[in-house]
């Protein structure tokens, strides 16, 4: 099984969807999944594993106006959303690393 992937907004996104946002030279491209599916949300786990241990940084994303977390950890058990930074997030980004020069 693989994430289906979105070219759209967070904004357009169903609310019923869970959804990790990956930049990249492009823009960013958009993982999603239902919370009430297991496997996906352990697929999502390992994307979110992957792309952390290869450098990216993960943030919530809040409603315009509202202050985002970076994230550091993945809770499979939370219940509808997936992920906590502290608190509950269904949109995440994921940034990658920068190169100084």
């Amino acid at each position: 099984m693989t994430l289906d992937t979105l070219e759209a907004d967070f904004d357009e996104l169903p609310d019923d969807l869970c959804a990790i946002g990956k930049m990249d030279g492009s823009g960013d491209t958009k993982h999603v999944w239902k919370a009430s599916n297991s496997k996906a949300v352990a697929e999502a786990r390992l994307l979110f594993e992957t792309l952390t241990k290869a450098g990216y940084r993960a943030f919530r994303m809040t409603k315009l106006g509202r202050t985002g977390k970076q994230m550091v950890s993945f809770d499979e058990d939370a219940g509808g959303a997936v992920f906590r930074a502290p608190e509950e997030a269904t949109r995440i980004l994921m940034v990658p690393p920068f190169a100084g020069g």
